[in-house]
């Protein structure tokens, strides 16, 4: 057990662990090097290996106990669709809120829409520097997030006159950002899972570089597989429920130079992410066939994920 879980849980005085709010950041040089070739700090933040990175930078450098997630509290009202741009100078800007669609969102296109800081969590639990170190997620609380969404910039900036003129429209949005911190405080919880291939009884996992994922696809090519997803989570070090999920997928017959276009098309975000095939985009077109659940095809049967956290936290 990590030193921050043996106070927080075993209520341990006798040790004093460290971790520091804003440790991954400007103060680093690592880090502005990263932050000066990507000036869009939304695309910077929903970048998991960069993220990633960036989290575990200080660890790399002090014998902290915990990494902190990079990321902002504004991946929520992005995840919700509202626009968030950062404009250098002077902060955070906002889109229009559109009430309607935010009541009306759905926890799977948030999930989805945020599944690259998820992926992130992943890459750092994953990692050896964090090893017996806790990983503290990231989110922001719901009346900061609230003058986000409603001045549409930093409060600081200035606050808009009637801001506190529809007390209905507060309550409604108040109601929405209690929804999803809640499924985006799970989400990050729930960030172990992974996937592997079974083909005739081989199991192939998630591949290295793109030569890997041709060689990946040329086992495939024509058959039949089964993809298998599996999560577990954990407390206190011992694992207290686990979810496997299995989907088939039957691919068409491709030629060498075909899968190469394949491969060419797709990032290598979606490469590494989602296995071979991003089954959400071009990897559809390589399939005859497919049974089995979306959500265990990406990696993540994150329903069934919910549905543990919903009956037991």
């Amino acid at each position: 057990m990590s030193d921050i879980n043996e106070v927080i849980r075993n209520k341990k005085t006798n040790i004093n662990p460290i971790w520091i709010m804003r440790q991954a950041g400007r103060y680093l040089p690592e880090f502005r090097n990263i932050r000066k070739k990507n000036t869009n700090f939304i695309k910077l933040c929903l970048n998991y290996k960069l993220s990633a990175e960036i989290t575990l930078q200080p660890l790399k450098r002090f014998d902290l106990d915990a990494a902190i997630i990079f990321s902002d509290i504004l991946m929520v009202p992005y995840g919700l669709n509202q626009k968030v741009e950062f404009r250098k100078n002077f902060g955070p800007i906002l889109g229009e809120l559109n009430l309607q669609e935010i009541l009306n969102f759905n926890e799977k296109d948030f999930t989805q829409k945020l599944k690259p800081v998820y992926m992130a969590l992943d890459l750092v639990k994953k990692n050896d520097l964090t090893q017996n170190k806790s990983t503290i997620g990231f989110v922001g609380a719901p009346w900061t997030l609230l003058v986000y969404l409603i001045n549409r910039k930093s409060p600081k900036q200035k606050l808009i006159s009637n801001f506190f003129q529809d007390s209905l429209s507060i309550e409604k949005i108040l109601s929405v950002l209690d929804k999803f911190l809640k499924i985006h405080i799970k989400n990050q919880i729930a960030n172990g899972a992974d996937s592997v291939i079974d083909l005739d009884g081989e199991l192939i996992s998630k591949p290295q570089n793109r030569e890997e994922a041709l060689n990946i696809l040329k086992k495939l090519n024509g058959k039949k597989h089964n993809l298998v997803s599996s999560v577990c989570i954990s407390k206190n070090g011992s694992m207290i429920w686990n979810h496997t999920d299995k989907a088939t997928l039957t691919m068409k017959k491709f030629s060498d130079k075909e899968l190469r276009e394949y491969l060419s098309k797709i990032s290598d975000e979606s490469l590494y992410a989602y296995n071979v095939y991003q089954i959400e985009g071009e990897g559809k077109n390589l399939f005859l066939k497919i049974d089995g659940d979306k959500n265990t095809i990406m990696g993540l049967p994150i329903e069934k994920i919910q549905e543990y956290l919903n009956n037991h936290i």
